[in-house]
């Protein structure tokens, strides 16, 4: 799933292995245009378009040679760009757009995706020769919402690292993180703490009310400003005695099926 590590799974891989005094190239191929997709992986010669640089240009792959490219976003590659990936996993060679002579490569290839390749294979989208020559090895990234009570463990760490000291959660407050989804898993935890460095700076320990709003929603807990509107009606109540035993009266007749519309239009009458 998208936020869950990929990349830094990837360069771990690198840094442990044999190739780690070689480059590391990360690439997003969802953020490339189709356009420019093909240059920007294999190069391009002098005169290959209209706008290209004197001399050339070398792509990703020549960068990443004797290192490790990794291709993220695997499954948004188009159609056209898979053929020559394929050629590239097999025969280890790239050509420069615009160019006639193969350039030998030696690089690692890592790719990711959050996409069903082997859907996307039975639909056209994914060519199934390249996904059975990429799939060697394959690894999964665990979402955030399956890790449990190691999410207590990311959250104290991180907070230590960014405020400079220990800082801990109520039982409430950890409780609810921890069954929270977290759609958007580590990028939205790291948010998350960026957010809680404010309320930390006058206290070591992190409680509901600190959470934001949209968690606590999300969670079906009282918001901060939930919580305002009870206590301005606790204040209404005390300098109004009878309208606790309106509100009582309401609350009673609640299941019956009297909601709000109910009330506004008896209030009509």
């Amino acid at each position: 799933e998208s936020g869950t590590g990929k990349e830094m799974l990837a360069q771990s891989i690198h840094q442990a292995s044999s190739r780690s005094n070689g480059p590391f190239v990360g690439v997003n191929l969802a953020s490339m245009s189709q356009s420019l997709i093909e240059s920007e992986l294999f190069g391009y010669c002098e005169g290959a378009f209209t706008g290209a640089q004197k001399g050339g240009k070398a792509g990703l792959f020549e960068a990443a040679d004797g290192g490790t490219i990794f291709l993220d976003e695997i499954g948004d590659a188009p159609l056209s760009i898979q053929v020559l990936l394929l050629r590239v996993l097999e025969e280890r060679v790239i050509t420069r757009v615009g160019g006639r002579s193969p350039i030998p490569i030696n690089v690692r290839i890592i790719a990711a995706t959050n996409r069903p390749l082997q859907e996307m294979i039975k639909t056209g989208h994914f060519r199934s020769d390249l996904y059975y020559r990429l799939n060697v090895l394959s690894l999964c990234t665990l979402p955030l919402r399956e890790m449990g009570s190691e999410i207590k463990s990311f959250l104290t760490g991180y907070l230590r690292d960014l405020c400079g000291r220990p800082i801990s959660f109520s039982k409430d407050a950890i409780r609810m993180l921890e069954e929270y989804p977290w759609p958007g898993n580590f990028r939205e935890l790291k948010n998350l703490v960026e957010y809680l460095y404010f309320p930390c700076r006058n206290t070591d320990q992190i409680h509901l009310e600190d959470l934001p709003e949209y968690l606590l929603q999300e969670m079906g807990a009282p918001t901060y400003a939930q919580k305002q509107s009870l206590l301005e009606l606790e204040r209404l109540c005390a300098e109004t005695p009878p309208l606790r035993d309106i509100l009582k009266v309401l609350y009673e007749a609640s299941p019956r099926g009297i909601g709000r519309g109910t009330i506004l239009s008896a209030l009509r009458l």
